[in-house]
Parts: structure tokens; sequence; C-alpha cells
């Protein structure tokens, strides 16, 4: 049995290395100054990101991550998608509830009351069934249950007026925080 064993290790050295000579060929001239992170080509500021046709959707592409605007912008405009898709209870299915959390904390603070104030009533409704923090598995029972769909209905219901509400209000964070936005790993 061993020497089975050993048969097929010798066997996929074999192709690792293969592989290893056809990437190397393959490679070879390439000039070896090219940086490791590279903008593509055909990408834009923040600043046309924000006159484009779909700026929020044209910000979110050309950020990294790096910086914590960045990340709140990410978030938020995750948020979106997932409220326009399925309305704010959606939110439970997507994000941990940490997150829901600090999503809730940054809508309040750009002034996307009425998202905040659905987020704290479905939040406050799960903390009373389930204790808070909720555990993983007490969480996806609750919100698949009638109890939380009944509760959470006439938010979803507003969905369309949450996303508007959202998206007016990323954009002017967008605005008040371009150079923040535009920051990257690379130049």
């Amino acid at each position: 049995m061993s020497d089975q064993n050993s048969d097929t290790d010798y066997g996929f050295e074999n192709i690792m290395v293969e592989l290893d000579a056809v990437l190397e060929k393959s490679t070879a001239g390439l000039d070896a100054d090219i940086p490791q992170l590279t903008k593509p080509s055909g990408t834009m500021t923040i600043r046309e990101a924000l006159e484009a046709d779909d700026p929020l959707g044209s910000i979110r592409s050309e950020l990294w991550g790096y910086t914590e605007e960045q990340r709140i912008f990410e978030l938020v405009h995750g948020a979106i998608l997932e409220v326009n898709s399925g309305g704010v209870s959606m939110l439970w299915d997507r994000l941990p509830f940490d997150e829901i959390d600090r999503l809730a904390q940054y809508l309040e603070g750009m002034g996307a009351q009425q998202t905040y104030l659905a987020i704290k009533e479905i939040r406050g409704f799960i903390v009373t069934a389930v204790g808070d923090p909720p555990g993983r598995e007490a969480l996806f029972d609750l919100v698949g249950s009638p109890e939380f769909e009944k509760m959470a209905r006439p938010f979803d219901l507003q969905f369309e007026a949450m996303v508007e509400e959202m998206e007016g209000k990323l954009l002017e964070f967008a605005q008040a925080n371009v150079e923040s936005l535009e920051q990257s790993p690379i130049s």
C-alpha cells in the first residue's frame, strides 16, 4: 500500500514540476520591474466616478478597502444592495451581528434615520428573543421564523425609501471624503 502512495506522490510532484516549467517558460522575458500591484487601465478617479451614470457603483469598483472611509463606503454600499434585494431584514441573513451594529452606527452618523431606526427596532426584537449577542444558530432559526417575518415585514415593505435614503447619504459621504476614498496601496 505504501508503494502505491509513493507512486501517486511521485506523479503529483512530476506534474507540479512540469507546471512550474510551463509557467516559467510562458513568463520568460516579461519586464521584471513591473510592480506586483498595478492599477488597471480604464479606471477612474473618485471625482470622475461621482460624475458617472452610477456614481455609487463606480466608486465601489475603485475602492481597495485601504482607509476607514473606504471600508465604511463598502459596508453601506453592500447594505444598499441587500436591502434593495430583500428588505432590511435581509441584513441578518447576510452580515454578522457586530457588522450590523457597525452599519447602524455609520447610518446614524450619516443621517440615514429611517434605515437606522428600522435596524435598531429589528435588533431589539432579536435581542429580546434570543439574547445579546445572539448565537449564530439561534439567530438563523429566529430569522427564518413566522414571528420574525411578521415583525420585520412592515420595515421590509419600506425598502425603496430606505435604499433611496442610504444612496443619498452615501453619495454625500463620498463627496465629503473624496481624498480618503481615492487613497490606494499603489500609485
